[in-house]
């Protein structure tokens, strides 16, 4: 028997090497070709004080401003709900009153006008007023 016999994997040595050393080199340069195309952390680095000034800047003058708002509107709603009731029992206390004292006066004070008055009653021997 002769040892020319080699294995399979023998002979497949050197395509395994040269297809990773491909995929390696390839990677390599894509990577490299993202990082100029993308340069996202880079512009992120460089805007980083702004963003950092403009985030306080709507802290102070729009959350700020707001959770207060907030807090204040909701510490205040009793008070705003009871002032509420109070005027609309106000109207309806007040709309009742006058209906009963109108049909009150109206079922007492009743009388009929006489020619030439508008719901005037003259006292006897009064004279007319001139304008």
């Amino acid at each position: 028997m002769d040892s020319q016999y080699t294995a399979p994997l023998v002979k497949a040595l050197p395509y395994l090497k040269a297809s990773l050393s491909f995929s390696y080199q390839a990677s390599i340069y894509f990577l490299r070709l993202a990082r100029l195309m993308v340069p996202i952390p880079m512009i992120l680095y460089i805007l980083a004080p702004f963003t950092v000034f403009f985030g306080y800047i709507g802290h102070i003058f729009i959350f700020a401003p707001y959770s207060t708002l907030v807090y204040l509107l909701d510490a205040l709603h009793p008070l705003y709900v009871f002032c509420g009731v109070a005027c609309l029992t106000g109207l309806l206390v007040g709309w009742i009153g006058r209906t009963v004292a109108r049909l009150f006066v109206g079922s007492v004070a009743y009388s009929e006008p006489s020619e030439g008055t508008a719901d005037v009653v003259k006292k006897e021997g009064e004279e007319p007023m001139e304008l």
